[in-house]
């Protein structure tokens, strides 16, 4: 198809302007075509109207003027006459940008939790223990709470690969003010469509542990490494629930030196570098 003839049209006089230079205004114009079979995208297709473009119709060539609504319409029986309405709008409050050019929002939130109690926050920590001076086994839990940085962006595509790649992984890099080990990683999206453009909404949320995401277990058990079960301080009794042990798998001598306790580490999540997902 092609346009043959375009005639400008009045449409009445209103029109808005505020002392921040907002404006907003209509245009109007009457086209011609030479193909019956033209419908209205073809028509704004051939002017050169798309979602949230500048036009240069009617609007004096102003660049910040965008259209807000676009009436194509025939005014009657003739398959080749159009009426085209436009009304322009520059304030930016009713225009999205493209969301994928959009800031990475970061928010801060504390998730309670709940976690084993296994020293005092004294002036001198003393330990959590029973009168035989024993850690309690299951140890008793209290409430706390755990700072969640939460990052959220718009992303083209959903990095389906690096989502399950660094599932519950934690950082082997300094990365945002937290030392290796602090942050485990949680990425999620949300299919979305908004103004004519499709996207991802992305939320990483890195759940943050000061002592390290390693997990520390208490050294103890009522065997020792050698096969013999760990006795009371009688040492011939066994003991009915686990006592501490030191670094080579025996146990510790009564009366227990709370100070030779020791807790093991183990690294059981995926170490991954926080930089590879380009955040913030």
């Amino acid at each position: 198809m092609s346009i043959i003839k375009t005639i400008t049209k009045a449409r009445g006089s209103a029109g808005h302007a505020s002392s921040d230079g907002e404006r907003k205004y209509g245009f109007a114009l009457q086209v011609v075509t030479d193909d019956p079979a033209d419908g209205p995208q073809t028509i704004g297709a051939a002017l050169g109207f798309a979602p949230f473009d500048s036009y240069g119709f009617g609007n004096d060539n102003d660049p910040l003027a965008h259209a807000r609504i676009i009436s194509i319409t025939r005014p009657g029986d003739s398959p080749y006459i159009w009426d085209v309405e436009v009304d322009y709008d520059t304030s930016v409050e009713d225009w999205d940008e493209d969301p994928l050019a959009r800031p990475t929002v970061i928010d801060y939130d504390f998730q309670p939790y709940e976690r084993v109690a296994t020293y005092t926050t004294d002036a001198t920590p003393q330990p959590v223990v029973n009168a035989a001076r024993i850690f309690f086994d299951p140890g008793p839990m209290i409430d706390d709470s755990r700072l969640t940085i939460i990052m959220q962006r718009n992303e083209l595509v959903f990095p389906l690969a690096t989502a399950i790649q660094y599932q519950n992984a934690v950082n082997s890099d300094s990365w945002f003010g937290l030392a290796p080990g602090q942050g485990k990683v949680l990425i999620n999206g949300q299919y979305t469509k908004e103004s004519g453009y499709s996207f991802y909404a992305m939320r990483y949320e890195i759940h943050v542990r000061w002592e390290t995401w390693t997990l520390y277990v208490l050294n103890q058990g009522m065997t020792q490494r050698s096969g013999k079960p760990c006795t009371q301080e009688d040492g011939t009794t066994p003991v009915s629930e686990p006592v501490p042990l030191d670094g080579s798998g025996s146990q510790l001598p009564w009366p227990i030196d709370l100070t030779a306790v020791k807790y093991l580490p183990f690294n059981v999540l995926n170490q991954l570098p926080f930089s590879a997902l380009s955040l913030p």
